[in-house]
């Protein structure tokens, strides 16, 4: 079964990594990448993404450029992780060519002219889905789910609540949750513990040096705080997980819940919460992945990648 998909990103190393993995993967058709400002501003996001897709020579997937500022609130970053290019310093010598569509006009085109649902796997804010979702609703029907990284049920990353997805445009997020489209939300109760380490990444650098260098370089400082920590030489793909969940649920566990985001300006910003009130029952709008069996999660990446290797390298 192929996956019909449109990847909405703020590349960001995590989300290079879920490129990777999307377009290495033969069950999984890529119909656009559209990005948005998070990690990084949205040239930079937008940069990265068109470095990213040239790395893999595929230049046939249209990128489409969407919001630099979420819906309400002031925009924050974290360059303070991804480095100011996004990047890590990272620089591409090549570039996949920019749509001339925007991400909304994207979106609107292939939603209208689909025959099969679209599935939106969403590893950014969620500012652009929103105001689809805003101003296009007659359209929410050709979206079969939305599969979010996003929020956690454990607390937050950049603040003790707010996870930096749901906490750059919470208001986002609340729509999007709200929207009564199926959601799958990979959220920081998995994808912290949803670990790549570097052994994984050297084994794919000797399949293919400059991709698994590429990783590995991109992730050095991320890999060096966690083993600092005692988590070993490891980083959290974070965006890796929905993408990967897609193609194998049976190796995550996960919740049906009533689940909703605050976008009040205080200490919840961005803070992801049940509804588990016992006298009113609750219809579950989210499927919450809580856990991850680590290796084979380790396993399906790694080979998911180095069989695109192979496969290209033979053509």
């Amino acid at each position: 079964m192929t996956h019909k998909i449109i990847i909405d990103c703020d590349p960001g190393i995590d989300d290079a990594m879920a490129l990777i993995y999307a377009v290495a993967s033969e069950e999984i058709e890529i119909l656009a990448v559209h990005t948005v400002a998070g990690n990084v501003n949205v040239d930079h996001t937008t940069n990265n993404a068109q470095g990213v897709l040239a790395f893999l020579n595929r230049y046939d997937i249209p990128i489409c450029r969407g919001s630099n500022m979420p819906l309400v609130v002031e925009p924050s970053f974290a360059d303070d992780i991804h480095g100011a290019n996004g990047m890590s310093g990272y620089e591409f010598d090549s570039f996949a060519p920019l749509s001339e569509k925007t991400a909304l006009e994207s979106y609107v085109d292939i939603l209208r002219n689909t025959q099969e649902k679209v599935i939106i796997a969403a590893v950014g804010p969620l500012t652009n889905i929103a105001i689809l979702l805003k101003a296009y609703p007659e359209l929410t029907d050709k979206i079969e789910k939305i599969i979010i990284m996003g929020g956690g049920l454990k607390g937050g990353n950049i603040t003790t609540t707010g996870e930096f997805n749901f906490y750059v445009d919470p208001h986002a997020a609340h729509v999007v949750i709200k929207s009564g489209i199926p959601v799958v939300l990979a959220g920081l109760d998995v994808t912290e513990v949803a670990r790549i380490y570097k052994e994984d990444l050297e084994e794919i650098a000797s399949y293919d040096e400059r991709l698994g260098q590429f990783m590995l370089t991109t992730n050095e400082t991320s890999m060096s705080i966690y083993n600092s920590l005692g988590f070993g030489m490891s980083c959290t793909p974070n965006d890796v997980v929905p993408i990967v969940h897609l193609l194998h649920p049976e190796i995550f566990e996960t919740e049906d819940l009533k689940i909703d985001v605050s976008y009040d300006s205080c200490e919840t910003r961005g803070m992801t919460y049940v509804d588990a009130r016992i006298r009113v029952p609750q219809k579950p709008n989210v499927q919450m992945i809580m856990g991850v069996d680590l290796a084979r999660f380790r396993a399906d990446f790694k080979e998911t990648v180095i069989t695109y290797i192979q496969n290209t390298n033979n053509r």
